[in-house]
Order: structure tokens, then C-alpha cells, then sequence
């Protein structure tokens, strides 16, 4: 005999189970909503990157307008869990519900320690967590990625070789280059166990730095990564991209440029003309879209807009003026990956109307064409005189008769 009693409870139990599920779910994932562009005949679009920084209103669609196919947001933990084991995830929702509208891929940089994980007084940029906090960190990043499981191109951390090293100032130690292997390995670890096609990148080099690269590779951990990123800034010229061959050779992994760009400021060692920056810039552009460089899959134009002090290296100036490399940008861009065309208010039907039928003109009769045959002849005097005796008429055209004057007149003028 069935204990239904005891059946209901387990259905009770396992209804609130499930109901709890879905809850986490939808609290702690976000839909996809957006594909990679894709472009005819070039198999790298994200080689047309561009970084959303400065004062620019719609960031995301200034990005497309110029051209852009990609950009990069940051995923900061030490300011999605500012409480430990707290998320908000706020911020960056929004700049990919952003990004998405305009149909841009999305690259996502993880940086920032929060102040309850680290050590000393190192800004949260610089700061590496205390390893007694890996789970709390492994923990974060995989709670990002089920959050977001369409995107799948990361990258750990930002010039760690230089003004981003935990070393305490601007350039790396040995320490400070094993400390980051330790993490990049928990961050390649974690973000595999949610999805094995996510893309982990070693945070983009300040320019070639073969001796950080040879510390990362001899650490423990230091080869967990499937690109390696690098900022190949040349000042006064063309992007370093011999520098680029040599990190592809070191690392025999694909790379991608998350900065580059030129300072066109008044008054800095850095500094050059918009005329010699819109050259650099043609000059790198055609070497990388080139064969030569098959293995950059990325490259980020460092920045849309100003920044609110110096240096001044945007598309767009700070009073909104498009600088001469904007439209140099958008001109390779989008021969490459065209812009879509813009959708009509109100689209035309590819059916053709049907059409409306001219309607004959209402003929117009003569007095006394009472049959109207389009003539007054003996056959009006004989119908005009049948329907006099019909209704009892008679010559004095009295009425009720009186309808039929005219055309009696007619008829006796023609024929009487």
C-alpha cells in the first residue's frame, strides 16, 4: 500500500529544491544576447577593437559608428565584492547590455583586488590577493563566468611587468612574477571548470619584456594561458610589431594587442603631430591585417575619447572633434567588416501594389436621350410616350409629369 502521505513531502521537498534552482539561476546568469561580428572575406574581427575610454556620450554606439567591432570592459573584483561574499555585478551588466545593443564582441579584463584580500597598502590595480583568499577569488571568477556564459575571451591582469606589478613600483620582480603566475593559474583553473572554449589571455605586457616572460614561464603555473597579450607602444613611430613576432615565438601562443596608440598632446617627450599619428597608425594597421601577422587575433585602438588629463590619444578629441586617424579607422574597418545598413522607419514590401482599376467616366446624356442610347430618335418619343401612359399623363405636363418636360420637348423639337 502506497504511503501517499509521505509521497506528498517528498514532492513538497523536491518543489522547493527545484524552485530554489531556478531562483540562483536567473539570479546569477544573464541570457546571451549578443554573436561575434563576423566579416566577408577576413577571418579577424576583432583586429578592430576599440578601448571605451573618455567623456564620450553613447560610448558603445560612438565605437560602432567609427567602426569598431570590439571593445573591452573590465571586470573589477574589488568592486563587485566589495563585502566578501557579496556581489554586485551592477556595473558591468550594464556596459555589456550596452555593448550588446550595438552589436560589439566583448573582451573582459580582470583586475582589482578588494581591500579585505590583500596586503599592504598597494592600490587595488597593483595588489595580488593573499593566497589564504584563492577560494574566495576562485570562487568570484567562477561565479562571473556562469553569469556570463557567452563570453569567452579573458584576460588576467594589466601590465604586470610594469606600472600594474605587485612588486610595489613600476617594473617586476622575481617575486612579483611568480606571485602573478600563482594567479593567473587559479584564474585559468577556475574559468575552465565553468567553460573549457574560454579564452585566457596573460595580461597585456607594457611593451616586450623577455625577462618577465622567461620568470612567468619558469614559475609554477606560468603557462596557464591560451594567448598571451602585449601593448607594443612605439612613441615616435610605428607600432613595435617586431616585438609582437618575438613574444608569438616565446610563447607559441596566439596574441592579442589590448593597447595601442599614439600621444598627440602638446608639450610631452611622447608627444607627435595628428598628421604623424594618422601615418603610424595606417602603417601598423596594414602590416597587421596582413598574412605576416596570421597570429594577432586582436587589437584594441587605446582610446576612444580623451582621458581628462594627459595623454591626448583618442579617435575623439575631448571637445568631440574626430581626430584624422578616426576616419583613417573607420575607412579600414569597415572595408573589411561593413557597417550594417540602417533599418528604414518604414520598410518597403517587396510586393508589388496591386493596381487600382481607373473607374470609367459616368457617360453624360443629351436632353431627350430618355434610353439612353446616345442619340434622340424615335425610340425616346416611343419610350418617352409609353411611360406617360403608365402614370396617366397627359400634354399640359402637370405634375407628377413634369419630370419628363424637357425631354419631351426634345423629342416633339426632333421628330414632331
Amino acid at each position: 500500500m502506497f504511503n501517499f502521505q509521505l509521497i506528498s513531502q517528498v514532492f513538497l521537498r523536491c518543489s522547493v529544491v527545484l524552485c530554489f534552482t531556478l531562483l540562483l539561476i536567473m539570479i546569477t546568469k544573464t541570457p546571451v544576447t549578443a554573436a561575434d561580428i563576423s566579416c566577408p572575406n577576413f577571418s579577424r574581427p576583432f583586429l578592430f577593437g576599440i578601448n571605451p575610454d573618455g567623456a564620450i556620450d553613447n560610448m558603445f554606439q560612438s565605437i560602432r559608428d567609427a567602426g569598431g567591432t570590439t571593445t573591452k570592459l573590465t571586470l573589477n573584483w574589488d568592486k563587485v565584492e566589495m563585502t566578501r561574499g557579496v556581489y554586485n555585478f551592477a556595473q558591468l551588466d550594464a556596459g555589456l547590455k550596452e555593448a550588446e545593443k550595438q552589436g560589439l564582441s566583448v573582451f573582459i579584463l580582470i583586475v582589482g583586488t578588494p581591500d579585505w584580500a590583500k596586503e599592504g597598502s598597494l592600490p587595488a590595480y597593483k595588489a595580488l590577493p593573499k593566497r589564504e583568499f584563492r577560494d574566495a577569488y576562485t570562487n568570484f571568477i567562477k561565479a562571473a563566468a556562469q553569469r556570463y556564459p557567452h563570453i569567452v575571451r579573458y584576460e588576467f591582469w594589466n601590465e604586470q611587468n610594469g606600472c600594474g606589478s605587485s612588486s610595489g613600483h613600476c617594473g617586476h620582480t622575481s617575486d612579483s612574477a611568480a606571485e602573478y603566475a600563482y594567479w593567473l593559474d587559479a584564474t585559468y583553473n577556475a574559468l575552465k571548470q565553468v567553460n573549457g572554449s574560454i579564452q585566457l589571455s596573460v595580461g597585456g605586457l607594457d611593451r616586450m619584456d623577455e625577462s618577465f616572460v622567461d620568470k612567468l614561464h619558469s614559475s609554477p603555473g606560468g603557462r596557464s594561458y591560451d594567448v598571451f597579450s602585449i601593448h607594443p607602444y612605439n612613441w615616435h613611430g610605428a607600432l613595435d610589431l617586431g616585438s609582437v613576432k618575438r613574444l608569438h615565438e616565446l610563447a607559441q601562443k596566439p596574441i592579442w594587442i589590448t593597447e595601442y596608440g599614439w600621444n598627440v598632446g602638446q608639450g610631452a617627450e611622447t608627444s607627435i603631430t595628428e598628421a604623424e599619428g594618422q601615418r603610424f597608425f595606417l602603417e601598423s594597421i596594414s602590416r597587421l591585417e596582413s598574412d605576416e601577422f596570421f597570429f594577432v587575433e586582436a587589437a584594441f585602438f587605446h582610446t576612444l575619447g580623451d582621458f581628462s588629463s594627459d595623454p591626448a590619444m583618442g579617435l575623439i578629441d575631448a571637445q568631440g572633434r574626430k581626430r584624422p586617424w578616426y576616419e583613417s579607422f573607420k575607412q579600414v574597418a569597415t572595408k573589411w567588416c561593413p557597417l550594417p545598413s540602417p533599418t528604414p522607419l518604414f520598410p518597403r514590401s517587396s510586393q508589388q501594389p496591386t493596381p487600382i482599376p481607373t473607374p470609367e467616366p459616368t457617360p453624360i446624356y443629351q436632353d431627350g436621350d430618355t434610353n439612353q442610347d446616345g442619340s434622340v430618335d424615335i425610340f425616346d418619343y416611343n419610350f418617352t410616350l409609353t411611360k406617360y401612359e403608365e402614370i396617366g399623363c397627359t400634354l399640359d405636363f402637370v405634375s407628377p409629369c413634369d419630370r419628363f418636360l424637357v425631354d419631351i420637348e426634345s423629342i416633339i423639337r426632333d421628330f414632331i
